[in-house]
């Protein structure tokens, strides 16, 4: 359409000036325009042109010496005789004067000419050489089109414009340098260079327009300035010689099938500014083994890397930004290697991620994910080695991370030999039960260890537990080849140790120690099974049937003064020491099953003690609790409530606790006490909470902090800044940023 504007302006313009003057001039047909000093070539007469063809800068016509400003569109159109020609630099425009001039072979511009003009020498299929003027600054549209004989070109520096195919099938031009004035390559400009094998880009260039490279199919490489920032429609698509591209960090658009078709096509990379890859942008990369999808990255469109069969390896960089799936990507590609660290991985049809799954277990061998969409079901997969499983913190704004990992998910893989699961709360019951070659486990931020969640992995011989642990399951790690003890000593959190959680897979293995910590609440049957020496530390309250093994343990640590509760389930096997706190012994002594123990043997220990096991505070107030209990011990505390919803809240430099009660009532609180270094104690408070019928008054200060309001009846009812708030009449509890006050809104 472009192209046929410019012809009928042309026509046009030729046909007003038709008017004027005819006349001949060394073989060659003119209009005159006295009265401007100039003229028009309007063709040659039959037999003038003959191989080479000089124009001449002026014609003379009755007398004037009149200028050279125009060849006349269609002037020399089809002149099969014409092998050469010189023209001069007082040319304005010379639109399709010398098209399908197919025996035309070179053409040498002079100065001061400053444009080749629209379809110049266009289908000149025997141009071979062309020799620019140094004040060339514009090549119009469709110039060079088809001139199939054309190796190399020479641009000058002051070129700024090439306009839309301008070199369109050009099928030998097998070099060019364009230089660095030029701001952007237009619309198909060197379409079908079939020949075109390298290319030297300007250090300005801004963008690559629609099919501006499309089908030049020798080409290799290709290196983009730093100043890119958009790759057009199907711009390189069927570079089918293409190996490797590094996109520079300011790119941001890659559209529409930009790289489609490149079937040599390797290796992507850098382009860490890029926001969008659109529809069918690598679609058919059909050599294309990985890709490292960067930070800034919010769109991958439609069908994108679409039939990309040898893609083996996809990276999303780290980054809180949401990147959004279109439909029909990675289906067809064998993945052994995915790796997502992004926070928000948001899929147009979130069945498709359980597609890819079930098509990438065959395959997959390496895995590393943070979307709750790509967690799926990858239980079975025969090859996958090394698993991660990335949960987030809760206060990132978005849904898409993961905060459990499923029942079974990642059972009976029989190769997976190393997992990390971070910032997960829970893992499921038999997530990754049937795994025997599994050796290395790191946990890290998890709450919840579910019912032989990693039962049968037969490989794992050593196993350190995160300090936010709160509960291990029945079974959890039943039949192991732990060389040693499980390490528990920074489970200062750690409420509940289910039965046979650590039980190995060979009965006659033994460990030398175990030290479970204060905190645990209850203790199941054989939890500590294959140890010969134990620690309960101080604080344990309960201890299940058959807890202790039956086998025999010749050394029993209790730290507690009064004598844990215990099944009578217990020490069948007439253990041999039982070592107990100073004072206590005669009550350990006098206590079934304690009693059995061949010998109990008193020793002085570091113990929790509280100055106040029981206190009061007022309703909504807020007391600093290590102030109002008074423990003994300089070590770090966690207090929390298990049997209530007493609220704790830590203040900002985390030594001091404060607690607060939208109910009255008594409340039993946990005071944990740990140093770091392996001792956990703990033991238990009374709070007594009491009516408080003050209303404190509101700061300005305390208006503009981030709070929950709670109403009387302890439901939540607003959380962020105070003054923001808008919430019906009435009393509520403001709590938050280390203050806790009673509010009237009326």
């Amino acid at each position: 359409m472009k192209k046929l504007f410019f012809l009928i302006a042309t026509f046009v313009f030729s046909f007003m000036d038709i008017a004027a003057q005819e006349f001949a001039y060394d073989g060659l047909k003119y209009y005159a325009s006295v009265e401007a000093g100039t003229c028009v070539v309007a063709g040659y007469e039959e037999g003038a042109v003959n191989g080479h063809l000089v124009i001449p800068s002026e014609a003379v016509y009755n007398g004037h010496a009149l200028a050279v400003t125009i060849i006349d569109a269609g002037a020399f159109s089809s002149c099969t005789s014409l092998t050469s020609v010189d023209l001069p630099g007082s040319l304005i425009d010379f639109s399709a004067a010398f098209d399908g001039c197919t025996s035309l072979e070179s053409v040498k511009l002079n100065e001061p000419l400053k444009k080749i003009s629209v379809s110049a020498f266009s289908n000149c299929y025997a141009l071979s050489s062309i020799e620019m003027p140094e004040s060339l600054t514009e090549i119009g549209m469709v110039a060079f089109n088809h001139c199939t004989s054309l190796t190399s070109v020479k641009l000058p520096e002051s070129l700024e414009i090439i306009e839309d195919w301008a070199f369109a099938y050009c099928s030998s031009l097998s070099n060019i340098t364009l230089p660095d004035n030029i701001s952007q390559i237009n619309e198909c400009c060197f379409i079908e260079c079939t020949s075109l094998a390298e290319i030297s880009l300007p250090a300005n260039l801004v963008s690559i327009g629609n099919e501006a490279f499309a089908g030049c199919s020798s080409l290799k490489q290709i290196n983009f300035p730093n100043t890119l920032e958009l790759i057009d429609t199907e711009a390189f698509a069927g570079c089918s010689s293409l190996k490797q591209i590094n996109f520079p960090n300011t790119l941001e658009l890659i559209d529409t099938g930009a790289f489609a078709g490149c079937s040599s096509l390797e290796q992507i990379s850098g382009g860490f500014g890029i926001k969008t890859i659109s529809d069918y942008a690598f679609y058919n990369c059909s050599s294309l083994q990985e890709i490292m999808l960067p930070s800034n990255l919010q769109n991958i469109n439609r069908s994108a890397f679409q039939n990309c069969t040898s893609l083996y390896s996809i990276y999303f960089e780290r980054s809180d930004l949401p990147v959004t799936i279109g439909y029909d990507n990675f289906k067809e590609s064998p993945i052994t290697r995915y790796i997502e660290e992004r926070k928000n991985i948001i899929w147009r049809d979130p069945k498709e991620a359980d597609i890819l799954i079930e098509n990438w277990k065959p395959t997959i061998k390496a895995l590393v994910i943070s979307s709750k969409n790509m967690l799926g079901n990858w239980s079975g997969s025969p090859n996958l080695n090394d698993a991660s499983i990335m949960g987030w913190d809760y206060n990132t704004g978005h849904d898409d991370y993961i905060r459990s990992i499923p029942d079974a998910n990642f059972a009976s893989c029989p190769q997976l030999s190393r997992v990390e699961i971070f910032g997960v709360d829970t893992i499921g019951a038999n997530a990754f039960a049937g795994c025997p070659n599994l050796e290395i486990l790191n946990l890290d931020n998890i709450e919840v260890i579910g019912a032989a969640a990693f039962a049968d992995c037969f490989a794992l011989k050593n196993l350190g537990l995160p300090n936010t642990l709160k509960r291990i399951e029945d079974m959890a790690f039943a039949l192991n080849s732990l060389e040693s003890a499980p390490n528990l000593t920074n489970c200062f959190r750690l409420e509940y140790i289910g039965t046979n959680c650590f039980i190995p897979y060979n009965s006659s293995m033994r460990w030398e120690e175990i030290s479970i910590p204060g905190s645990v609440l209850y203790l199941a049957r054989d939890a500590i099974f294959g140890a010969e020496s134990a620690t309960l530390q101080q604080g344990i309250r309960e201890i299940g049937e058959s807890a202790i093994p039956y086998i025999d343990i010749e050394n029993l640590t209790v730290e507690n003064i009064i004598p844990p509760i215990i099944s009578e389930y217990n020490f069948f096997d007439s253990p041999q020491i039982l070592t107990v706190p100073e004072g206590s012994r005669e009550a350990y002594a006098s206590t079934a099953p304690w009693c059995n123990f061949k010998e109990i043997r008193e020793e002085k220990m570091t113990l929790l003690s509280l100055g106040n096991d029981s206190i009061s505070v007022k309703q909504g107030e807020a007391v600093n609790l290590i102030e109002a209990i008074k423990p003994n011990l300089d070590w770090n505390y966690y207090i929390y409530s298990p049997d209530s919803e007493f609220e704790i809240q830590y203040d900002y430099d985390n030594t001091a606790y404060w607690g607060s009660s939208l109910q009255q009532g008594k409340f039993s609180l946990r005071i944990v006490a740990y140093d770091g270094y392996g001792q956990v104690k703990a033991v238990d408070c009374i709070v007594t909470v009491i009516e408080n019928a003050g209303v404190e008054n509101i700061t300005t200060d305390t208006l503009t902090k981030q709070v929950r309001i709670y109403d009387i009846n302890g439901m939540l009812r607003y959380s962020g800044k105070l003054d923001e708030a808008n919430l019906a009449p009435g009393l509520y509890i403001a709590i938050g940023n280390g203050i806790t006050k009673k509010i009237i809104i009326k």
